[in-house]
């Protein structure tokens, strides 16, 4: 192997392999999943949003708090499933969220549970929610709301 192929080539294949492996940002990713589940007709997999069920998904107990050191806030839609957990995949950040929050967020939703929203007759469903998270001296804060349905 010549010494230029060795001192060009490889240190740039490699560095394409790391780059290609190198774990992306949460905010980075567009989630077409969630809005197929939001258009769905069928019962079963639909997603309910703001306004459509008769009782709210809530937090079932304490959420595992998002700890952060630095300000900020990160938003998310999140959509919260018949078991009362979080649904993998069915997740977007809004763009104004901060990025090393969400990845905070991103660690212990799959903890949190939650009472699931029901339809009239106390029907289970799954709901669209809003979760929003604060972090301001080192105290965090966590809202959430019934998501109301993404435009476009």
């Amino acid at each position: 192997m010549s010494a230029v192929l060795r001192s060009v080539v490889l240190p740039a294949l490699l560095l394409a392999t790391a780059c290609a492996h190198a774990p992306r940002s949460p905010l980075a990713a567009p989630v077409p999943a969630l809005r197929r589940a939001l258009a769905d007709p069928d019962s079963a997999r639909r997603v309910y949003s703001a306004g459509e069920v008769a009782r709210s998904a809530t937090l079932a107990g304490r959420a595992r708090p998002v700890s952060s050191r630095e300000d900020g806030e990160v938003r998310a839609r999140i959509v919260v499933g018949v078991d009362g957990k979080v649904v993998p995949g069915l997740l977007e950040f809004l763009p104004e969220s901060d990025p090393e929050l969400a990845e905070r967020l991103l660690a212990v939703l799959p903890q949190w549970r939650f009472r699931p929203a029901e339809r009239v007759g106390r029907v289970p469903v799954r709901q669209l929610v809003l979760v929003t998270v604060r972090s301001k001296d080192r105290h965090t804060s966590v809202d959430l709301q019934p998501a109301a349905r993404p435009e476009g």
